[in-house]
């Protein structure tokens, strides 16, 4: 039968008697790292904690800038916003939803059907974020695990997944669940994080099912196959460490530290940031410049204008005809250079260029972002397609004289016969 045992702390031990030591599964004491009330040992046990979650934020941030480029979660401005659309969105990504699914992961800003070392990375990635909270929890104690979890949700921007790990520590630590051989109360732990995992994947499938070869499809399942496999090694070598050293402090965080730099390095010589940035200002240009259908907006605007005039009011023609002229001169650069939308976004997304062009001057695909740079500079919006249709259409036949540079500079350098023809033409065109 399972019964609780208590020992005493025996004068000049360094274990002490606590709610550390019992448990309800199993003979003997329970140990942890706060079993030892010497002071040395709570110092030390407090220090390493603190370098631990120093090695974690560093996993949590580099998970969040692998899906945007921004180092430090709460610094972006548009932070409060993406963190309440990813928990109030579906978890386990459908198509409305899937820019802040975890299944987004595997798809953008680099896909891993793409990328062919991308699964590995995000699986270990994704195993060190689930190992530690879970073992911080057996060996710390479950409150300790709380601000590892916190980071996942706040500096990963994961708070589903924040959510399952705090299930998952609940199983692995607390007294009434866990046993006295931690691995199978790990693997406990793991189980609420292999249904998220699976839920995961098919919100990922019901996203690609039709849109790439079957065989592809392995490339999905990878990461998250790698993710639990590898928390489970975690597992095994960070216990194990833990009884060789009976529990006192330090077992987590050089497996931690191992864990934190073997994706980042994975990533840097086998992928490359310059592979990151330009996939991410590839979805800037087609954020950008999308065709949209503004009838709706410009409806609803119609309706606010008619209804701030004053008695006696004029025709809703009239009105539709003024609030039209006034998006036509907020909409076209050419008319409003100064205030409109696309020299705002065109501004914007030369400025991105001009900052990965300076960061990654040799890099492969400079003189792609060249070509988006100058294209962003050509591009007009077509006025009678809007009067027409009320559509936000963009175009971009003839260059501008502000596009001559980037053009001259394209032609200039080494790169495919293809562009350097198309930059040739541009050029030729400015010049008729």
């Amino acid at each position: 039968m399972a019964y609780r045992v208590i020992r005493e702390g025996l004068p000049g031990s360094d274990l002490q008697g606590g709610a550390g030591e019992s448990s309800t599964l199993g003979l003997g004491p329970y140990q942890d790292v706060w079993s030892r009330s010497g002071s040395k040992y709570r110092i030390r046990a407090i220090v390493l904690l603190a370098v631990n979650l120093v090695l974690f934020a560093g996993v949590g941030s580099f998970a969040y800038w692998l899906r945007s480029g921004l180092r430090f979660a709460p610094a972006h401005a548009g932070y409060v916003d993406e963190l309440k659309q990813t928990f109030f969105s579906v978890p386990f990504g459908d198509r409305d939803h899937s820019g802040v699914s975890l299944g987004s992961f595997l798809l953008e800003p680099i896909s891993v059907q793409e990328v062919a070392i991308q699964p590995w990375i995000v699986g270990l990635l994704m195993a060190t974020l689930i190992a530690v909270p879970i073992l911080v929890s057996l060996l710390y104690r479950f409150w300790s695990c709380l601000p590892f979890i916190a980071m996942v949700a706040f500096l990963s921007v994961m708070p589903w997944l924040a959510v399952t790990l705090v299930i998952s520590c609940s199983l692995a630590s607390l007294p009434r669940l866990r046993t006295r051989f931690r691995f199978t109360s790990a693997l406990l732990g793991l189980i609420p994080v292999v249904v998220y995992l699976t839920l995961a994947w098919r919100g990922t499938a019901e996203i690609v099912v039709g849109e790439i070869d079957p065989v592809d499809r392995i490339k999905f399942v990878v990461p998250w196959v790698l993710a639990v496999v590898s928390a489970a090694g975690v597992f095994a070598i960070v216990l194990g460490i833990a009884k060789v050293v009976d529990y006192r402090p330090g077992a987590i965080a050089p497996l931690l530290a191992v864990m934190l730099a073997l994706p980042v390095l994975l990533f840097e010589f086998h992928v490359g940031r310059d592979e990151l940035y330009y996939r991410l200002l590839r979805g800037l240009e087609a954020a950008h410049f999308l065709d949209v259908d503004a009838s709706a907006d410009l409806n609803r605007a119609v309706l606010a204008a008619w209804e701030r005039h004053p008695p006696p009011r004029p025709s809703r023609q009239a009105i539709r005809e003024t609030v039209e002229l006034r998006w036509m001169f907020q909409l076209n650069a050419e008319l409003e250079p100064s205030r409109s939308v696309l020299s705002q976004h065109q501004a914007a997304l030369t400025d991105r260029c001009d900052r990965f062009l300076q960061n990654f001057p040799t890099s492969l695909y400079a003189p792609n972002v060249l070509m988006i740079k100058a294209r962003a500079l050509d591009t007009r919006v077509d006025p009678t397609e809007f009067r027409r249709t009320k559509w936000i259409r963009f175009y971009d036949t003839f260059p501008s004289p502000a596009s001559r540079h980037t053009w001259s500079m394209l032609a200039a350098i080494e790169s495919n016969a293809t562009v350097k023809a198309t930059a040739l033409s541009r050029l030729a065109l400015l010049d008729y």
